[in-house]
């Protein structure tokens, strides 16, 4: 005979009531992610946390207030932000409305205070329903609005698109003439004497305001050099740079205590000077003979705010190392023959593709520069497989400069999954 326990049944109800009484107030734990750079056995070695990039960077500037600060937008990852000089990298799209972005600026006055030209970043005309135009965040990346539409196109990239002066903003979107701010939030097509401008009709590349006299803009497009004087209630449009090759140019740079030297990169014909403003031009290519003849497009041109003498300068459409430096204003261009460093494990950047040789140059298809405000040895560049990589001697030598940046996709919709775990070991996966 089978004998009944009596407690059986209070007991469960005791524990019941227990559990009732105490979940509530157990707080489970949520899942959660971090971002995990991915790391080489060389990039382990040399102490490095790791990053690899693989998205395009389309621009990179440092924060005039504060060097330390730096900010790069890419065509599909959105901006990322430095907290260290351009060390190491957050990603700050969180909530970010545009895919990608053709430049980024930073007020010259507030670190916290940036502007992207924000865009589809398609090789594509326009796709309607997708947003576009200026892009703005007041508190260093952590929410961005976007505040005027406006179509920037991934061709017309290469360049600032936007630029201050003074107490204005200026933008020059790839198409619909220039737009005119003066808080940054409402923006207004430019108005110009005599109607229409000639600029509204034009693929416009880049805008540069005077560094002395801040009614002067200049702007690059398809067919040449533009020079805007806007005495605030309207604005002239002039064509200028007699001597430069018919077609595209695209960055203008121009010495903040000698604003009459200009240069200019003027594609398949190499780099430009002019020392009356802008109305003459002339070739300065000494040193330049090889990426011009393999048939390399001078698009990106920087100068140091510290030393006018100083530029770089980077070529597209050829492979290798492309970058080269001036320490006298252009009259010799030398090229950057190191772009990696190598240590027992194998070359740092270059290892991130297994190569076995210092061959990790410039990004041939996009190798935006920016130079440090203040020292004229520091700058970063692009690097060859869109890693960032720094230089601490004028451009002599560059490294990798990327932990943190992870800009490569997860993987393939059709194939399997691009995460997997080792069954024997839960700290590894691949």
């Amino acid at each position: 005979m089978k004998t009944k326990n009596f407690f059986l049944a209070p007991t469960i109800a005791i524990m019941v009531i227990l559990l009732t009484a105490i979940l509530p107030t157990i707080s489970l734990a949520q899942p959660q992610w971090q971002q995990v750079a991915k790391r080489t056995q060389a990039q382990k070695t040399a102490g490095l946390a790791g990053g690899e990039g693989w998205q395009k960077i389309f621009g990179i500037s440092y924060a005039p207030s504060n060097p330390n600060t730096v900010y790069f937008i890419t065509d599909t990852e959105g901006p990322w932000k430095s907290s260290d000089g351009g060390t190491t990298w957050q990603r700050k799209a969180g909530d970010y409305p545009a895919n990608g972005g053709t430049s980024i600026v930073v007020d010259p006055t507030n670190e916290n205070i940036v502007y992207v030209s924000g865009s589809v970043m398609g090789t594509w005309a326009d796709i309607s329903g997708l947003i576009e135009g200026i892009i703005r965040t007041t508190d260093g990346g952590d929410t961005w609005t976007l505040v005027k539409q406006a179509h920037f196109h991934r061709n017309y990239g290469r360049g600032n698109h936007i630029a201050f002066a003074g107490t204005n903003m200026y933008a020059a979107p790839s198409t619909g003439g220039i737009l005119k701010s003066t808080n940054g939030i409402i923006w207004n097509l430019l108005t110009t004497s005599g109607g229409a401008s000639i600029l509204d009709t034009k693929n416009l590349y880049n805008i540069k305001a005077h560094p002395t006299d801040n009614t002067i803009l200049f702007v690059s497009a398809t067919d040449g050099l533009y020079k805007i004087v806007d005495n605030g209630s309207s604005a002239t449009v002039t064509k200028i740079g007699t001597g430069l090759p018919a077609g595209v140019v695209y960055q203008l740079q121009m010495g903040n205590s000698t604003p009459n030297t200009m240069y200019i990169t003027a594609g398949a014909n190499g780099v430009y000077r002019s020392t009356d403003g802008g109305l003459n031009f002339s070739a300065r290519n000494n040193g330049l003979s090889s990426p011009i003849s393999s048939g390399g497009v001078a698009r990106f041109l920087v100068m140091s705010p510290a030393n006018s003498n100083r530029l770089f300068v980077t070529f597209e459409n050829i492979f290798g190392k492309h970058l080269y430096y001036t320490n006298d204003g252009g009259a010799n261009w030398t090229q950057t023959s190191n772009m990696d460093e190598q240590n027992a494990a194998g070359w740092v950047a270059g290892s991130i593709f297994g190569w076995t040789s210092n061959l990790s140059g410039t990004q041939n298809e996009c190798a935006p520069i920016a130079f440090h405000p203040t020292n004229q040895d520091i700058a970063l560049v692009n690097g060859f497989g869109e890693i960032i990589k720094k230089t601490t001697d004028g451009g002599v030598t560059w490294k990798y400069s990327n932990t943190g940046y992870t800009g490569a996709s997860a993987g393939n919709q059709a194939g399997p999954s691009a995460i997997g775990w080792d069954a024997t070991n839960s700290n590894r996966a691949s």
